[in-house]
């Protein structure tokens, strides 16, 4: 089985151990959104499938730490945080170069700049991003995101008040930026039209601006 969806089944840990009891290395896709085990269960999801490429953790609330994850996947490609909490664990694991190219971060907590400036240097490889309303956000960790990951093609930055002008008249953001097809700003107060304006002069590939 390569991939495996268990989505809504409020799931617990002691119910989700006896489903990873058994080696999963075949495994590449696992999807678990809105379920209730807490991060005991990531580490006995990653000795059992250490194989994994996509994983969804979608509003699992009860998680609180993800640290464990990483070490063990070592492989994974396509992460879904959206609503989740423990990101600042995560962050030293980037290191170790996951190959990640998509990332999905919106509404999550503990999502810093210190993360996202981890996120841009270990993942050069990153084409989906989407830190929507993780709103300690500011220009440095954008820059380093756009001055880092030169394959975007989709970057949501929906709700990001503290965004300024600086991240679209950064030279070095241009790289980050002319692959782009996705770009969100809306809610993203602080822009001008001198950052439309930008925008539109070195996203030579967008065809869709929010």
């Amino acid at each position: 089985m390569k991939e495996l969806g268990l989505q809504k089944l409020g799931l617990t840990d002691s119910l989700l151990q006896d489903i990873f009891s058994t080696k999963r290395r075949k495994l590449k896709k696992l999807l678990l959104d809105e379920n209730d085990f807490t991060e005991k269960s990531l580490d006995f999801i990653g000795g059992s499938s250490n194989n994994l490429e996509v994983l969804s953790l979608r509003y699992c609330p009860m998680i609180k730490s993800i640290r464990n994850l990483g070490i063990q996947c070592i492989h994974l490609k396509d992460l879904n945080f959206q609503l989740l909490s423990g990101m600042e664990d995560f962050s030293p694991l980037l290191q170790n170069g996951l190959p990640l190219t998509h990332l999905n971060l919106c509404q999550s907590k503990g999502v810093t700049n210190s993360f996202i400036a981890a996120v841009a240097i270990g993942c050069p490889n990153l084409r989906v991003l989407n830190v929507a309303d993780c709103s300690e956000l500011v220009d440095s960790s954008i820059i380093s995101i756009l001055s880092h990951c030169s394959s975007l093609h989709y970057l949501s930055l929906t709700g990001l008040s503290k965004l300024t002008d600086v991240v679209f008249t950064t030279v070095s953001c241009r790289v980050g930026l002319r692959y782009l097809v996705f770009l969100s700003l809306s809610g993203c107060k602080s822009l001008t039209q001198q950052s439309l304006t930008e925008v539109q002069k070195h996203c030579i590939n967008l065809e869709d601006l929010d």
